[in-house]
């Protein structure tokens, strides 16, 4: 069963272990009785459930905010306000068909970084974010070639093409950190 709109079955299997709370938090270890409290592992604030640990813990809220500005200087599209738009794909339908999938991919590669860091008070790079959409990018063109569908596949990826010829994008790329 084909998840989201990769093909990549990492970002396939990260994305149903975010529908399916994979994920366990630390109010639901403590209704487990695995723990004692349920503060957060990052900001120790009380209450650390689904929403706040992927969404609105103060340490993971810089990299939210960041990533959404950089998805919105590469989609050209208003911001995206809504946990629900970025964490299930939810409300995006203001944003053009080709330009929504885009996003699926780069929300995709901001999902499947967090986890790395989900038991820590450090917070996920955008070198990395940048990265790992690399590595979907290629993987999905090497695809795109196999199923002789390249003209989608530019369609799709043409704002991503571009911004990554930028002085940040080529930064980041090429940082071996």
């Amino acid at each position: 069963m084909k998840i989201g709109t990769t093909r990549c079955t990492r970002l396939q299997e990260n994305s149903f272990k975010l529908i399916s709370r994979w994920y366990l938090t630390p109010t639901r270890l403590k209704q487990m009785r695995c723990l004692s409290t349920d503060n957060c592992w990052r900001c120790s604030s009380p209450g650390a459930g689904y929403i706040h640990m992927w969404w609105h813990c103060p340490v993971i809220q810089p990299f939210w905010t960041e990533v959404l500005s950089v998805i919105k200087q590469i989609c050209s599209t208003p911001s995206i306000p809504f946990p629900t738009s970025v964490l299930l794909h939810i409300r995006l339908d203001d944003i053009p068909h080709n330009k929504r999938r885009l996003f699926h991919f780069l929300t995709a590669a901001a999902k499947s970084i967090i986890p790395q860091y989900w038991n820590c008070s450090v917070q996920p790079s955008i070198t990395q974010w940048l990265k790992k959409i690399d590595l979907i990018y290629h993987m999905e063109e090497l695809s795109a070639w196999e199923r002789r569908a390249h003209h989608s596949f530019q369609n799709i990826w043409r704002d991503w093409i571009t911004f990554r010829s930028s002085p940040k994008a080529l930064t980041a790329l090429s940082d071996t950190t």
